[in-house]
């Protein structure tokens, strides 16, 4: 029997199908952007998350961002998902019309104030990420899928106390990020006789 609060979750999903319906996920899949918010969900509820407001800011976590900071998506998120969530999102969107080194540097810091909805969606997140990244790879250098995994687990650090567990996990998808994408070591030569 659906609850009041797999209502509200299940109403968050059905806005954020709308919003990313004709969005993609860059990696050598193109995945439909939907799985990523839904990937967050399954995340969060595996370690324990059951709070309608935090499930819902993970559905809608990107939806500002992805949309080009559309003050109508802010507004529909409000309308059909309340304050609460809309605070989560904000809280979570990164700044528009900055250098990816300035938006990943002001996502580092604003973590150190983050909530805990917020610290437990944005570890997600960086979970979901890196996950991907391992799972479907992206179109990008190896030096940049490392710089990736870098930042994120630079949030983490700075956040992801909110669930220890997941952090943990974070920490090991990093470390087979690193295996996989840096550079092989020369083997030592050994002397011909």
């Amino acid at each position: 029997m659906a609850t009041n609060e797999d209502d509200f979750v299940l109403k968050a999903e059905a806005l954020a199908r709308e919003i990313y319906a004709d969005k993609y996920r860059s990696g050598e899949s193109r995945r439909a952007y939907i799985e990523h918010p839904l990937a967050l969900v399954a995340i969060l509820r595996r370690h324990g998350a059951s709070d309608p407001v935090t499930l819902a800011g993970a559905l809608l976590h990107d939806a500002v961002e992805e949309n080009e900071h559309d003050p109508q998506v802010a507004i529909a998120i409000e309308r059909e998902s309340g304050t609460e969530v809309l605070a989560l999102v904000l809280e979570l969107t990164d700044l528009n019309g900055v250098s990816r080194e300035e938006r990943r540097a002001e996502q580092i810091a604003r973590a150190k104030g983050y909530s805990v909805r917020a610290g437990l969606v944005r570890t997600a997140d960086k979970l979901a990420n890196l996950s991907e990244i391992l799972d479907s790879p992206p179109k990008w250098a190896p030096k940049h899928v490392i710089a990736y995994a870098r930042f994120a687990m630079q949030v983490v650090e700075v956040c992801g106390h909110v669930c220890p567990a997941m952090a943990l996990e974070c920490q090991q998808a990093y470390e087979q990020v690193l295996v996989r994408y840096a550079a092989p070591q020369s083997a030592p030569q050994t002397p011909s006789s």
